[in-house]
C-alpha cells in the first residue's frame, strides 16, 4: 500500500480552503468560519476508502465538517455535517446537536453506491433528562391532547424520556 500526501491550504481571515491529495486538489469554503484543519475519518472500515473531514468551529459552536472521499484520482465532495459528528466505522455517523438542556442525536447511514450520507428519519428523539416541574401541567394519553391521565405538580421531579420535534 502507498502513502497519500494530504494537505490543506488556507488564507488568513478567509472562509475558503483548498484540499490537496497527492497531485489533485479541490476548493471549498465555509459560510461562517475559518477552516480549522482536517481529520482523516473512516466511515465504513469494510470499504477501501477513508474520508477527509475539513472542519471549522464556526462563529460560536456552530461546527461544520465538509466530507470528501478520494477514489485514487479524484477528490469528491460527499456531504456537509453541522455540529458534532461521531464516526463509528460501521457506515453509521451520529451527529449531536445541543437543544438547550438535552442533546438531539441524528443518525446517518453511508450509501455505498452514491457515497453519500443518508439521514435516518426518527419519529422521536431520546432525551433521558431528569427535571423539576416549574409550573403544574397535565399529561395526556394522545398527541392530540385527549384523555388526561395526570396533572404534574410544581416542584415534582420528572424524567423526560423523548421529544417529538415534528410538532415543535
Amino acid at each position: 500500500s502507498h502513502m497519500d500526501v494530504i494537505s490543506l491550504s488556507t488564507e488568513p481571515d478567509s472562509y475558503d480552503f483548498v484540499l490537496h491529495i497527492n497531485a489533485v486538489q479541490v476548493e471549498g469554503s465555509f459560510e461562517d468560519g475559518e477552516p480549522y484543519g482536517f481529520q482523516i475519518v473512516d466511515i465504513n472500515k469494510w470499504d477501501n476508502y477513508k474520508e477527509v473531514a475539513v472542519h471549522t468551529s464556526g462563529s460560536s459552536s456552530d461546527d461544520v465538517y465538509v466530507l470528501y472521499w478520494y477514489d485514487g484520482s479524484d477528490i469528491i465532495l460527499m456531504d456537509r455535517l453541522s455540529r458534532w459528528p461521531t464516526f463509528l466505522g460501521n457506515g453509521i455517523v451520529y451527529v449531536d446537536n445541543a437543544r438547550g438542556f438535552w442533546t438531539q442525536r441524528d443518525k446517518y447511514i453511508l450509501d455505498n453506491k452514491l457515497r453519500k450520507l443518508e439521514l435516518v428519519p426518527q419519529d422521536v428523539y431520546y432525551v433521558g433528562v431528569k427535571v423539576q416541574v416549574s409550573k403544574s401541567f397535565p399529561i395526556y394519553k394522545t398527541r392530540q391532547l385527549r384523555g388526561q391521565v395526570a396533572l404534574l405538580g410544581e416542584n415534582t421531579e420528572i424524567e423526560l424520556i423523548m421529544c417529538d420535534l415534528n410538532d415543535s
